[in-house]
């Protein structure tokens, strides 16, 4: 029976989107021909335009409010693609955030108000004066991502809160984004990344999973900061920087431009009055 269940299944979760859309646009119409009764008296062009911002809006909070209720918050760790309840959970949640995102992205991005009130039902641990480019691209929206006060995120970053680490197993992770902190246009941020306050992660650069960053640290544009790696407090990191997995880079290290951090005799030679700190 579980097989022909899992034979099955990617028919049944295309079937889900499809009534969950169906459900949220008759929903927002409903309510919006309630409000057209209201507006009579407009001139017609006028009502119609208003009518479509409506709509919108109401799509969008709509689609939060239903995700809150039918969803419950999807949780950190890994499950096989099928018939588990952290799967279909975080899948299910997907599906919401995706019947947003795929039409309204770059306006709910825009909209700070409608931005905040989305993402926070959705479960988002994002602050109002957060700010958004509107092409970036939010793979996730759920409880596994945190963005503190007065940070931003540049054009065309990516954030991920899961992974699909095999054909058939996602990984889910925490992402943590501390307070003033900047991600430059087209870097990219994967499950499990931490990064603290006042911070800058450059343009074109990749951090993959795992990876800590913390207070007052500025890394470069093009720099690949590979799984496990830990960079303390107020360092400065150049452009086209590459840090070999599992790194632990001491307080207030300057890496010049262009360089490959392979083991600790690297770091020695840019400090060689610090003792790199040991896993």
């Amino acid at each position: 029976m579980n097989k022909l269940l899992e034979s099955v299944l990617p028919i049944v979760i295309d079937l889900i989107w499809a009534i969950l859309f169906i459900v949220i646009v008759t929903v927002s119409l409903f309510i919006t021909s309630k409000i057209e009764l209201m507006l009579f008296f407009m001139n017609v062009h006028i009502k119609y335009s208003i009518l479509i911002f409506i709509f919108i809006n109401i799509y969008i909070i709509t689609t939060g409010l239903l995700c809150r209720v039918f969803t419950r918050p999807v949780i950190a760790g890994h499950s096989k693609i099928g018939l588990n309840r952290k799967w279909l959970n975080w899948r299910l949640n997907w599906h919401f955030y995706s019947i947003v995102f795929l039409f309204f992205s770059k306006y709910v991005f825009y909209n700070r108000t409608i931005r905040y009130i989305f993402l926070r039902l959705m479960r988002v641990d994002i602050q109002y004066n957060t700010y958004f480019a509107e092409t970036v691209d939010l793979q996730d929206a759920n409880n596994l991502l945190h963005i503190g006060k007065n940070s931003g995120l540049g054009s065309e970053v990516l954030i991920a809160t899961h992974l699909a680490i095999a054909t058939d197993v996602i990984l889910y992770k925490e992402i943590r984004i501390g307070n003033n902190s900047h991600i430059q246009a087209r870097a990219s941020i994967a499950p499990g990344i931490t990064i603290g306050d006042n911070c800058i992660i450059g343009f074109d650069t990749l951090m993959s999973l795992n990876v800590k960053v913390d207070d007052g640290t500025r890394i470069g544009g093009k720099c690949g900061i590979n799984t496990g790696v830990k960079i303390g407090k107020n360092c400065k990191i150049g452009d086209n920087v590459v840090i070999n997995p599992n790194m632990v880079i001491p307080d207030n290290t300057v890496i010049p431009d262009n360089c490959i951090i392979q083991n600790l005799q690297d770091i020695e030679k840019l400090h060689p009055t610090i003792i790199p700190i040991k896993k």
